[in-house]
């Protein structure tokens, strides 16, 4: 379970900076 969590952690934080490049 704690893998699980560290795991989404990071999938989140590029997906931010994908958005952040789009208008």
């Amino acid at each position: 379970m704690v893998n699980r969590d560290a795991g989404s952690e990071p999938i989140l934080i590029p997906r931010s900076k994908l958005n952040t490049h789009l208008p």
